[in-house]
């Protein structure tokens, strides 16, 4: 099995970030795509590639993350799979051991857990109210196993695993910047004919969005409107008691 991975950077140096360091000795190939909006680590990152395992990629500008995976995505089609990656994960060898083993054709999440309770995989839906009163009832492995083989199965993009027979005919919706990203690739695995499985391995991710609240109020003010234009174009049906919640939230 050939392995490759796209790791999507922003404003980090690649020497930082914790998915690229405890990743890419386990990896065959390794796309780096950096949304950096900071010149001096553009320059830095771009300075600092020199494995020939490593491609790194830039458009010198904030594109956004399925815009980053689309740009990525063709550099690895000679991988047997792809694990998307944000910048803060932290991997573990049981992670890529596990991944190895993998001798089918299906999309794979591992485990998450934030305060012992599981957030991913999680129970897919598009309504905010749904997804904290299902989160609740999901959030341990056995009752999320009970989803497997239905199409009620969702998971976040960082440390997904999806096979080359999905990745190589698939686009991601670039009119989705940062936010439903998940959401949408959820959707279409099952519209497509694939199943999301667990990857009965745990590990570490970092919420960003969780931590709202500690960044200036012009930033949360663009990060939130990031994220309301990215819930409208992902389903404007359900857009306007999304946003009600998401600016209570």
């Amino acid at each position: 099995m050939k392995l490759g991975a796209i790791v999507v950077l922003y404003n980090t140096k690649i020497d930082e970030s914790t998915s690229i360091n405890t990743s890419v000795d386990y990896l065959d190939q390794l796309v780096i795509f950096d949304n950096s909006t900071d010149t001096n680590i553009q320059q830095y990152n771009n300075n600092y590639v020199k494995a020939d395992n490593i491609i790194y990629l830039s458009k010198n500008k904030n594109c956004g993350l399925s815009k980053a995976y689309n740009v990525a995505k063709p550099y690895l089609k000679d991988n047997d799979f792809v694990i998307l990656m944000d910048d803060d994960t932290s991997f573990n060898q049981d992670y890529f051991l596990a991944i190895r083993k993998i001798q089918d054709e299906n999309i794979y999440a591992p485990l998450i857990y934030v305060n012992k309770n599981l957030v991913n995989p999680n129970y897919r839906t598009n309504n905010l109210i749904s997804s904290i009163l299902k989160q609740k009832k999901y959030n341990n492995q056995q009752s999320i196993k009970t989803l497997e083989n239905t199409n009620r199965l969702g998971a976040i993009n960082s440390g997904i695993i999806l096979p080359q027979s999905f990745l190589q005919n698939y686009q991601f919706d670039e009119s989705l910047f940062l936010d439903c990203i998940d959401w949408r690739l959820s959707d279409d695995i099952y519209k497509l004919g694939f199943q999301l499985k667990i990857l009965p391995v745990e590990i570490n991710q970092n919420f960003s969005i969780n931590n709202l609240s500690k960044i200036n109020n012009s930033s949360l003010i663009h990060r939130l409107e990031i994220r309301l234009n990215d819930l409208k174009n992902y389903d404007k049906k359900v857009y306007f008691i999304n946003k009600l919640i998401v600016i209570l939230r």
